[in-house]
């Protein structure tokens, strides 16, 4: 039976139907009153029942506060809102010369000093105290948080396991605080933090626990039971300094944007300093609260890891749950398919995607090692980061259409490729073939046939290139197996500018192409010493228009930030085949840390009715 209001009426109806007594009361107003109670409430307490069992199974469950609380028997409790993290430099030379020796007084630093950009826009915080030394040469560096820093006092009513609310959905966990202060917030003792109160037997110190509530909208501060650990006495003062985060959206991308320091600084003499700063890469890797997909996906996969790096299938799992991490992969020196030397032997490379689609930062690669990996790593393993290649798209479509009007045709094939093969959407070392990119193409709707090209695309290329070698090139000094070797298709090779002029891009122009080995301008710009080698996949060349530009006031600088009016970016577009001068049409990525990207400005389509 269906345990609805209308079946279980008629069950009720059916059943009492069958008693003499009931016969000839049954379908009275009154009875059928009470009935209609009874179904009612026999429906929604069947509907609590079906949703707290499907909500009990891992497998079933469909809220995310269920999987929170059953990730706890998997060892695993899904990450809250994080803050992006960087580094600053700090220095008394407004150049920041490197070679600058500091001869003032000693300025300490302490944890939680806040720095934000001139407008306030944003602030980060130091995680950690730092001393800038009389005599220290160079520029310090100091690792910052996204965030805006908080305290919380609380007056403690001496009970055990005494807890403490602090309601907030934006608290990063992994910078919190916890002393015991005096009623002028003058420093006694501070709280150990740990994750299990009843794991510890040290009753004459402070620690707590800090847990997140089911929905992440507050956290719990557990302290001791003077058992197992020291309890809070009567009217102690409890300081809590923790850091408030835009999570995602408080990632930095612009280099040289914080530079003013929130805080007064002192050296030991009690005088202010004067000290610049300044953010030399992003600040980035800021992320939301652990969604449902991420928490069904990682927790499972954790625990069957046993939390232990013993595989490669471990190492990424572990990499994964990481929230700054997109994707990773982890290979070892002889799956390159090289001489393997013994001291080599140990050597873990690792790759990782962050969650901005770029490389991770100096500031992320330290905090993965030294919070994921160090504890669970086996201590003969070195790891070594490999920055990740990206290998752009170039797509020439000729199609026939119908019925749509071809600006929206031209969105719906540059959205269908762009989601098919961006850098979220694709795995490290995934080739693309013909077939796979015709069917992509096949699959929009109102295309009746086409004709389609794939290229290969390097972005952020130098004007000036002397001997560079392609990064997809895999020849016969690498491998003896012709399939597998990448050599430039001749008469292929072509330089590409995208400019950006008075704050918008412009549409990319082609600016050299290959002739027989020689590197050839065009469209106004003068190459200067280009040639290939086709055998080895090297290549030169200089665009002299740009190296004419001494003051930068026409083509501005490369790579301009979003606040720069005017820069380019300089691109190679190139095709390959094998060793047995097949596979043409086809992207094929050599090298473990190598994944496709889109950038859709080179999806050209040529569309007719």
């Amino acid at each position: 039976m269906i345990y609805t209001f209308d079946s279980l009426k008629n069950e009720i109806k059916n059943k009492l139907s069958q008693l003499y007594d009931w016969g000839q009361t049954l379908y009275f107003g009154a009875y059928e009153r009470i009935i209609d109670i009874l179904a009612y409430t026999g429906s929604l307490l069947s509907y609590l029942a079906e949703f707290y069992y499907r909500e009990s199974k891992w497998e079933t469950a469909q809220k995310r506060s269920s999987l929170v609380t059953m990730a706890k028997l998997l060892g695993y409790t899904p990450y809250r809102k994080n803050g992006a993290q960087g580094y600053l430099l700090c220095s008394a030379d407004n150049n920041f010369n490197d070679a600058y020796e500091y001869t003032g007084e000693n300025v300490t630093i302490p944890r939680w000093t806040e720095f934000s950009d001139e407008n306030n826009n944003v602030t980060v915080y130091t995680t950690q105290q730092y001393t800038y030394q009389t005599g220290y040469t160079g520029n310090l560096l100091l690792h910052v948080k996204e965030g805006i820093v908080k305290k919380y006092i609380y007056q403690a009513k001496g009970i055990i396991n005494e807890k403490i609310y602090i309601y907030s959905d934006s608290i990063d966990n992994t910078e919190i605080e916890i002393s015991i202060v005096d009623s002028n917030e003058n420093l006694i003792s501070y709280v150990n933090i740990t994750n299990n109160l009843y794991l510890i037997n040290d009753p004459s110190n402070y620690y707590c626990t800090i847990k997140n509530s089911k929905d992440y909208d507050y956290i719990i501060i557990t302290f001791g039971d003077d058992i197992h650990t020291k309890k809070l006495n009567q009217n102690n003062y409890i300081k809590v300094t923790y850091a408030e985060t835009k999570g995602k959206d408080g990632n930095i991308y612009t280099l040289n944007y914080i530079t003013k320091c929130n805080n007064i600084l002192y050296d030991s003499k009690g005088n202010i300093s004067n000290l610049y700063f300044k953010n030399i890469d992003a600040i980035i890797g800021g992320a939301d609260i652990e969604d449902f997909d991420s928490i069904k996906n990682n927790a499972p996969n954790l625990f069957q890891t046993g939390m232990l790096l013993s595989s490669k299938e471990n190492w990424e799992s572990l990499l994964n749950s990481i929230y700054y991490v997109n994707k990773s992969v982890v290979y070892a020196y002889e799956e390159l398919g090289q001489t393997l030397q013994t001291n080599e032997n140990n050597i873990v490379y690792v790759a990782c995607v962050s969650n901005t689609g770029e490389n991770l930062t100096n500031a992320q690669k330290n905090d993965v090692l030294q919070q994921y990996i160090n504890p669970k790593k086996s201590l003969t393993d070195t790891v070594v980061f490999q920055p990740i290649e990206k290998i752009y798209l170039k797509f020439v479509i000729n199609a026939k259409i119908s019925n749509l009007p071809i600006l929206i045709m031209q969105n719906n094939i540059r959205k269908k490729l762009y989601d098919t093969y961006n850098v979220f959407t694709v795995d490290f070392q995934k080739n693309i073939y013909q077939s796979n990119f015709y069917k992509i193409i096949d699959n929009v709707d109102n295309i009746i046939y086409h004709q389609s090209e794939i290229w290969y695309l390097e972005k952020d290329i130098d004007y000036l290139v002397t001997n560079q070698k392609i990064k997809v090139s895999y020849t016969e000094d690498e491998t003896a197996i012709k399939e597998n070797q990448h050599y430039i298709i001749p008469n292929t090779f072509e330089i590409w500018i995208k400019r950006k002029i008075n704050g918008e891009w412009q549409t990319p122009l082609q600016i050299g192409y290959d002739d027989n080995n020689f590197i050839l301008g065009m469209n106004g710009h003068t190459i200067q010493n280009g040639y290939i080698t086709y055998t080895t996949n090297i290549y030169s060349f200089t665009i002299q228009n740009i190296v004419n530009d001494i003051d930068h006031s026409i083509y501005g600088i490369p790579n301009p930030s979003e606040n720069d009016p005017l820069g380019y970016i300089l691109y190679i577009a190139y095709q390959c085949k094998d060793g047995n001068n097949e596979q043409t049409q086809s992207i094929r990525l050599p090298y473990y840390y190598q994944i496709t990207d889109i950038d859709t400005d080179f999806i050209f389509t040529d569309l007719i009715y």
